[in-house]
């Protein structure tokens, strides 16, 4: 998506919380949350086409916070 496209959404989300009693209805997901979500996708045998998208989220992000991730996965994929 163009950046374009994204300022325009990103520029909308007040509206939208206005829209919807002036409270945010909703919470962003980390990225730590994503992968684990894939990794929780990829982990059942279901949807092996997750590893990759996990795969790629994780080297797009260096900075993220390790110790959740690695907790959220296990937590995913009922390695707890």
């Amino acid at each position: 998506m163009p950046g374009g496209e994204w300022s325009s959404l990103a520029a909308s989300w007040p509206s939208l919380a206005r829209r919807c009693g002036g409270a945010v209805p909703f919470r962003i997901l980390s990225v730590e949350d994503l992968i684990a979500d894939r990794m929780g996708q990829y982990a059942s045998g279901a949807a092996p086409e997750m590893g990759e998208q996990a795969a790629i989220l994780f080297a797009l992000h260096p900075g993220l916070d390790r110790a959740y991730l690695e907790r959220r996965i296990r937590d995913e994929s009922c390695g707890g």
